[in-house]
Formats: C-alpha cells, structure tokens, sequence
C-alpha cells in the first residue's frame, strides 16, 4: 500500500447510508477508507465489499461513537494517516412528540445525532488540517431546518448538528479545509429493509454518496456550505 495515498474517513459505514457511501468511494476512487461503527461485524462486512470493488485499502475499528473515551482511542495506522475527508454520517432516529419525548429521549437523540459528530471531528482535526486540502461532511437532514411532528428529539439533534456544522465551518476559515452539512430527506437503505416504505418515495442513497465523492474533487477554492436533498 502507498504511505501516500489518501484517506476519507467514514462513521457509521457498518451498514445503511454509511455502506453506500463506501462502496461508492471504493468503486469510483483509489482512496483508502477508515469505517467506524459499533457493530465489527457489519463493518467487516462492508469491508469485504469494498475490497471487491477495488478499494486499495481497507481499516475498520468498532467503536461506540457515544463514548468519548472510546473515540480519543480511535487508532488510525500511518498508510492511513493523510486524511482527505472525514465523513460524519452515524447517528440514529426514533419517533416521539411533544407530550411523549422525555430527557432519555432527548440525550439520546443528541448524543447519537450531534455530539458524536463532534468528538469524531475532534479526534480527527489534526490530522485533517496537517493535508493540503480537506473536507469534513456532517451528515444532518431536513429535519435540521423544520421541525418534525412525531421525531422531536430527532429534529433537536439534527438542529444541533447543523448548528455544529455551521461553527466549524466558521471556526476552520481561513484554513485548508471546507465543511458542508449534507441533509437530505427520507433515503432509501438496507436499514429501511423489512419495513413498508416504498423505495420509489425515498432519496437513493448512492446519489448521496455521488454527491460526497464529487465534494472531494473540487479544488481549494470553492466549499459547498450545505446542500439539501429531497425525494423527487
């Protein structure tokens, strides 16, 4: 493996919209890929799917992204130290409303949605800002911009995360890398299986990882500051 080739980073990749996105990169890019998540399982598994689409290489870490201690022993080897985009895309939705959602309810939500993002960014900004180019992708969603009926804890941390992404981004300009919060509506992926959704009435997952991948080929001089995707 070349000690020169370049990163990106992906959080939640074990199964879902994480899979999709690295697949893609391993079937469109000669990057390598670092895929965090929880279960090592999964994440093996979208490993062996990357490996058979091309992926020059391939680390994978099971790590509980709620637990701060197990992010700051995040262990990245030096072939895959020179990160060229990290991908914040873990979180996790439930529904609730107003007169249901308590405090559990919302710490979940917020410690599963925004401040994992945060610590995964903290972890990782030094070696993000050590490359000549680089880019941070927080995954949010449309209901970081409305509020939702029956996902108020959901909406509270996606708020956040946008929120999040928008002082970070303000925080690192100036300097080599760009942020972009990417919130797209209702998509469509393997964890939506079994369920009755209509996959004609949700956002293709691939487009999203097609729209990730092309944030990574944009020269220094342009940052795509948010992008909003919804189900045509």
């Amino acid at each position: 493996m070349s000690s020169d080739r370049q990163t990106v980073v992906i959080t939640g990749a074990g199964r879902g919209i994480g899979r999709v996105i690295a697949t893609h990169f391993a079937r469109t890019t000669g990057f390598n890929l670092v895929l965090l998540s929880r279960t090592l399982e999964h994440l093996q598994e979208t490993a062996r799917l990357c490996r058979s689409l091309g992926s020059p290489g391939v680390h994978v870490q099971a790590v509980d992204l709620t637990d701060p201690d197990q992010i700051e022993k995040i262990s990245v080897p030096e072939e895959y130290s020179k990160i060229r985009a990290l991908v914040n895309n873990a979180g996790q939705y439930q529904t609730d409303n107003p007169e249901r959602v308590n405090m559990d309810d919302l710490q979940y939500q917020f410690t599963h949605n925004a401040a994992s993002a945060a610590l995964v960014t903290r972890r990782f900004l030094p070696l993000i800002r050590e490359q000549e180019q680089s880019l941070i992708v927080n995954i949010c969603s449309v209901g970081s911009y409305k509020g939702l009926a029956n996902s108020v804890g959901y909406a509270m941390g996606k708020h956040a995360v946008l929120g999040y992404t928008r002082s970070l981004r303000e925080y690192l300009k100036g300097t080599n890398v760009a942020v972009t919060a990417l919130s797209p509506g209702s998509t469509w992926s393997t964890s939506w299986e079994g369920s009755k959704a209509n996959p004609d009435d949700t956002i293709d997952a691939t487009d999203l990882a097609i729209l990730i991948e092309t944030l990574t080929r944009l020269s220094p001089r342009s940052v795509v500051e948010e992008i909003t995707v919804a189900p045509k």
